[in-house]
């Protein structure tokens, strides 16, 4: 079927070279005149997205773009028929943002790209960075432009009012806000995964919203029998498993989390699982917090695994936990839900209002780590935590269902 549209993703952020630097190349790479290389992994959102969308549709092809700064010229690669992913070269520029450098990409390659691509197919595009809207409302290069909120929602004037140790980086907030109200004329549509800062938002955009979170595949992800998983993955019968998969980052607060089962761990026999990968030097400071916890066989980290191990450390699971401080919609607890496994989460992102909206799960504030402790206690004791059911958990989450969602925005606009 000839494609009726194509919408091209672009991705605010280049390929994640140094969080897998002490991991193998992915399957589908490159080497660089240089000496160095470059490849794609084929999971981030924007393709898994992509990938149902077209699977959904078959009118509608779609590309994603990534900016790249060890590329030297556009690699590409087909994950799907109809769904090919660009990696384009990129350079970064450093701005002074108060005390502190930071550096922003610059997205004139990418604007170019759309511009001389713009006559050729009619397309939609779809993005989360407010500087490459404007650059491309400017340009001319597109007429329809989504803006999806891949977290919760956040603009620069949130920022602005609130403490601060680097003041003189207020003054680039400032800027950026201005930014922000230039692009907000060009974008068409807005897709959003939770209602934090929802009001706020609508202060400044007045145009279409579209409530969408990313997915699961609930036919994969289903409910497996713990016992048998438990002595697939080697893990202990008798004991309480809690289970976590994330990055290992600040954002995720699993450090927070481990210092809590610390004043835990004399009264409970619990193992906590932690699942993912990071930085090597976040990794280190977890394994070091959680040293008593080690010496007690009381916690165990898996590293980066594959789908089907995975989901084997859901079911083999008494509850899953999610202590983030931040989420737009977290896929770590579709997964869970998809798997029947209680959830204990901080009061962050689409699955918490869900879970919140049905009376299930335990809803921790998240930054109260005294609650955390109490409700935790009172699990290890016998309290138990109320599971979403599958079939609702499928109505909001199911890839398919999902994907409908995105495609009839993408098919609305043109």
């Amino acid at each position: 079927m000839t494609p009726e549209l194509t919408v091209i993703h672009i991705m605010s952020h280049p390929p994640a070279y140094e969080e897998y630097a002490n991991q193998p190349r992915p399957k589908i790479n490159w080497d660089t005149p240089d000496g160095s290389w470059v490849g794609i992994w084929g999971y981030a959102w924007s393709d898994v997205l992509a990938i149902e969308c077209r699977k959904a549709d078959p009118s509608i092809a779609h590309e994603i773009w990534q900016p790249d700064l060890r590329a030297d010229k556009v690699y590409s690669q087909e994950l799907f028929p109809g769904v090919v992913h660009r990696l384009i070269p990129a350079i970064s520029k450093p701005v002074q943002y108060g005390f502190k450098k930071k550096y922003r990409l610059d997205w004139s390659n990418m604007v170019n790209r759309l511009t001389r691509k713009k006559t050729q197919t009619q397309s939609v595009i779809r993005t989360n960075n407010f500087d490459l809207v404007r650059l491309i409302g400017e340009s001319g290069a597109a007429g329809k432009i989504i803006f999806s909120y891949m977290g919760q929602i956040r603009f620069p004037a949130q920022r602005i009012f609130a403490l601060s140790k680097n003041f003189p980086a207020k003054f680039n907030l400032i800027k950026e806000h201005r930014v922000f109200k230039k692009a907000i004329d060009y974008i068409s549509a807005v897709t959003y995964m939770n209602d934090r800062y929802l009001d706020s938002f609508r202060r400044h955009y007045k145009g279409p919203l579209y409530k969408i979170t990313m997915g699961v595949d609930f036919d994969r992800w289903r409910k497996l029998d713990k016992n048998s998983c438990r002595r697939k993955l080697g893990l202990p019968l008798q004991r309480t498993l809690i289970f976590t998969s994330s990055r290992l980052n600040g954002l995720k607060q699993i450090d927070r989390f481990i210092t809590v089962l610390k004043r835990l761990q004399d009264r409970h026999d619990f193992l906590f699982i932690v699942s993912g990968h990071g930085k090597r030097k976040y990794e280190a400071y977890l394994e070091s917090i959680a040293g008593p916890l080690l010496d007690r066989n009381q916690v165990l980290f898996t590293g980066y695994i594959g789908d089907d191990q995975l989901r084997r450390y859901y079911c083999a699971s008494d509850l899953f936990v999610l202590m983030s401080l931040s989420e737009g919609a977290s896929v770590a607890v579709m997964k869970a839900l998809a798997c029947g496994i209680p959830v204990f989460s901080t009061d962050v992102g689409n699955t918490a209002e869900v879970m919140r909206e049905h009376g299930v799960g335990r809803i921790v504030p998240k930054k109260d780590y005294g609650i955390w402790e109490k409700k935790l206690d009172e699990f290890l004791c016998g309290d138990p935590v109320p599971v979403l059911p599958v079939a609702v958990a499928k109505k909001h989450y199911h890839w398919p269902n999902v994907a409908k969602k995105f495609n009839e925005v993408y098919k609305r606009l043109v």
